[in-house]
């Protein structure tokens, strides 16, 4: 990993052609490209943001493991990954793909820490420090869900270090809890925001917002809800707040999503929404939602909408044969060049909130305000939400689920944490290969063969760590 990571050669051209399209501050274009130590790190702030949400919502991560893990779509046509089959070659690339994005966001941090007034063009220097430092926590933090131990407190910390050791998951967690409080506490709302940022347009006020939700996440997620507690007034207040990633039209940062499917025309090839999300949400009278989700199958628009899923984890023929009786696709909305993609919004807070207290009240303004996010008026989005069963846990999970569509590894974590929603068994049994333990899905994904020849010795103590040090997929998450 740490040897590919080093390989950046021509970085400045790539960042000075890559980043335009992103971002609002044209006239940095003035920098010397020739100079890199003295490119301003707005660069490299569009740079992580724009390649770290493209590695997490592409095809590959995105698509063939997030999405399918989480039951959110079934694959049309080589369905091993639904069975749970796993290429190398994706997770390889996408361990590197994010280590190399962290490292950029470190660099800004030691370049604010080490030369404030040289870089102080680009933001206030404490604002972009805690900027960078809540994107590489939510990084490692989904990094950890995916993986469990992994390189954490070696990192991204020199760059002579090529060997990282492997912190323990829950030592990464507790780490991630207290880098995110010092980040929101270093926030200063009244001096310049950050330049280069997509997601609030250098707005700290929702930055330190965002910490406190992400604190949130995680400490619910590990057991400390004496955090949970203490982020929650600072956390977000409505959907206003949502931390999101706008794609560009054109330009470098087009949704890897709209790069696939429309410019290599593989739409409609890979995948259709799966049968258990559509059924569920059926069950629930929620077409309004799902109308955001799944293309409605009836063409006449005085009938009333047909939604059909497609069945989770078929075979190759099987899976083609009920593709042609009729299945709903992706909306075009997800997969539009300039989509729109999530990190974490309001409702997410709500439903943390509705757990930890068994509060109704909260559950039913987390299903309302995930409807809204989902284009639902206010008013159908509060009937859709007053018409939900209360059922403790179940509920709230199982609408949580359905409000994280489209981040697909956190309807997947949520899944090994509760065991919810019900998810059934692939319908054609599990690939030949895969090793997923108690619960129907894997508990996570093998680490990178690439780690083995170049992190070989902590690689191996990490493995050797596994119930299943072979497969590596049984083996739960320590939250779970």
């Amino acid at each position: 990993m740490i040897n590919q990571i080093f390989t950046r050669l021509s970085f400045c051209t790539f960042l000075i052609f890559g980043v335009f399209a992103c971002t609002d501050d044209f006239e940095i274009i003035n920098t010397n490209p020739n100079a890199p130590e003295t490119v301003p790190t707005a660069y490299l702030m569009t740079n992580a943001q724009t390649n770290i949400m493209s590695t997490l919502r592409n095809n590959g991560l995105g698509g063939r493991m997030g999405m399918l893990y989480a039951q959110y779509w079934s694959q049309l046509a080589l369905t091993d990954e639904s069975r749970y089959f796993v290429f190398t070659g994706l997770t390889n690339n996408a361990f590197r793909d994010l280590y190399l994005n962290l490292y950029d966001l470190q660099d800004i941090i030691n370049k604010c820490t080490d030369s404030p007034e040289q870089f102080s063009a680009s933001g206030h220097p404490s604002n972009q420090i805690a900027v960078a430092t809540i994107i590489q926590s939510y990084t490692f933090h989904i990094m950890t869900d995916i993986w469990g131990d992994i390189p954490y407190s070696e990192a991204v910390q020199a760059e002579e270090n090529t060997t990282p050791i492997y912190d323990r998951a829950e030592d990464i967690y507790a780490g991630l809890i207290d880098k995110l409080f010092l980040a929101s506490d270093l926030i200063e709302e009244s001096k310049p925001g950050v330049r280069g940022d997509i997601i609030y347009g250098g707005d700290m006020v929702k930055w330190k917002r965002f910490a406190n939700s992400l604190i949130m996440r995680i400490g619910l997620r590990s057991g400390d809800i004496d955090a949970v507690r203490t982020a929650a007034p600072e956390a977000f207040q409505s959907n206003a707040d949502n931390a999101n990633f706008q794609y560009a039209a054109t330009g470098s940062a087009v949704n890897p999503l709209y790069v696939d499917w429309v410019e290599n025309k593989a739409l409609g090839k890979q995948f259709a929404v799966s049968k258990t999300l559509i059924d569920y949400m059926l069950s629930n009278n929620d077409t309004l939602r799902l109308r955001s989700f799944a293309t409605n199958l009836e063409n006449d628009p005085a009938k009333p909408a047909v939604f059909r899923g497609l069945t989770f984890g078929l075979s190759n023929s099987k899976s083609i044969q009920e593709f042609f009786k009729g299945v709903s696709l992706q909306t075009e909305n997800l997969y539009a060049a300039d989509a729109i993609t999530p990190l974490m919004n309001y409702d997410e807070v709500l439903f943390i909130l509705a757990e930890i207290d068994n509060d109704e009240t909260k559950f039913r303004e987390g299903v309302m305000n995930s409807a809204m996010n989902w284009n639902v008026d206010r008013q159908s989005a509060k009937a859709l939400a007053d018409s939900m069963t209360f059922n403790g846990l179940e509920s709230i999970i199982c609408e949580k689920w359905v409000a994280n569509y489209m981040q697909g590894v956190q309807g997947w974590a949520e899944y090994r944490r509760t065991g919810y929603p019900e998810l059934p068994a692939p319908a054609d049994g599990n690939h030949p290969s895969a090793m997923v333990g108690d619960l129907v899905v894997p508990n996570r994904r093998p680490y990178p063969t690439d780690e083995s020849q170049l992190n070989r010795e902590n690689y191996t103590k990490a493995a050797e760590q596994l119930l299943d040090p072979g497969g590596q997929q049984q083996t739960p998450m320590f939250w779970q």
